[in-house]
């Protein structure tokens, strides 16, 4: 591998690893902050102030980098019916042409993110007396993590994705073999 290439891999894997950890402390202070919201509201019959909306908060960070984590490992749905059975010129042309597009829709999405968190700095939050910036930010900032990532895969390894989409054919023909055929799922064909 080349340097580019190594530093490329290192740096998506860093971004990965720092969106994981991100979207897991944020669902451990959703989990935190409804639970006690929940205790403070049926044992003593008063809400948590702040409670609610700390949990929004944390709600925005853990989806949006819970995203950007999925989308590292590739586990966010695909359709590939038309896609899956290109091999060679066709498989590299479309493989370029699905990073370009989600290189655009990443790109869009960090520039209204930041435009968006920027219009909020000024406002504060009712209760947490926070930027409403908090609640925009993830936004830019997990575009970007994902678009390190789309690089990082578009650079380092465009074979990859031809071998990732014929990995999951065989496990999809594996499982369908695998499957008993009984009479009540022969009737289902």
């Amino acid at each position: 591998m080349t340097t580019t290439r190594v530093i490329l891999t290192q740096v998506t894997q860093a971004v990965g690893r720092l969106s994981v950890m991100t979207a897991a402390t944020a669902f451990v202070v959703l989990l935190g902050a409804l639970f006690a919201g929940f205790v403070s509201r049926e044992l003593f019959s008063r809400g948590l102030i702040g409670a609610d909306e700390l949990a929004r908060l944390s709600f925005v960070w853990c989806a949006l980098f819970g995203a950007s984590a999925a989308w590292r490992d590739n586990a966010l749905h695909r359709i590939d019916l038309f896609t899956r059975d290109l091999q060679g010129f066709a498989a590299r042309l479309t493989n370029s042409a699905a990073h370009a597009l989600i290189i655009g829709v990443l790109l869009y999405l960090i520039y209204y993110g930041w435009l968006m968190m920027q219009r909020a700095l000024d406002q504060t939050t009712s209760t947490l007396q926070i930027s409403g910036a908090w609640f925009y930010a993830p936004l830019p900032i997990a575009a970007a993590f994902m678009l390190v990532t789309t690089i990082g895969r578009w650079w380092v390894a465009p074979e990859r994705t031809t071998q990732i989409a014929q990995n999951a054919q065989t496990t999809e023909t594996a499982q369908t073999a695998a499957t008993p055929q009984t009479p009540q799922t022969l009737k289902g064909r």
